[in-house]
């Protein structure tokens, strides 16, 4: 028999397993009507506080939608690491310059090895 365990992370209100800005929405969403977010997504009480209980008062509320922006305010969230596309730019500028200035001192040492 295969069980399958649900993972309910605090914070992932579209439940795409990731906290992150699509998650102010969702909450949103959800303040407007709990009971239908609950009913949509099979969710117990116990489980819907494990959900959107952000800031650990033990209820869903407006409280909880600010706690949520705040976290992701402060860099909280989801742990995956995604580069900053300046960091990839910058890599991809340097990687052609370090070969270009190889080159340079490759054959600028030939030659003065050929010379002597």
């Amino acid at each position: 028999m295969i069980s399958v365990t649900q993972t309910y992370l605090l914070g992932d209100l579209n439940r795409d397993g990731h906290v992150n800005a699509a998650d102010i929405l969702a909450m949103e969403q959800a303040l407007a009507n709990l009971p239908a977010y609950q009913a949509a997504h099979g969710l117990t009480n116990a489980q819907l506080l494990e959900i959107g209980d952000i800031n650990g008062d033990g209820v869903v509320n407006n409280a909880d939608l600010q706690a949520l922006i705040t976290l992701l305010k402060s860099g909280g969230g989801s742990t995956a690491k995604v580069p900053e596309p300046t960091s990839v730019i910058l890599l991809a500028l340097a990687v052609p310059s370090i070969g270009v200035a190889l080159r340079r001192r490759f054959r600028t040492a030939r030659c003065s090895l050929a010379s002597t």
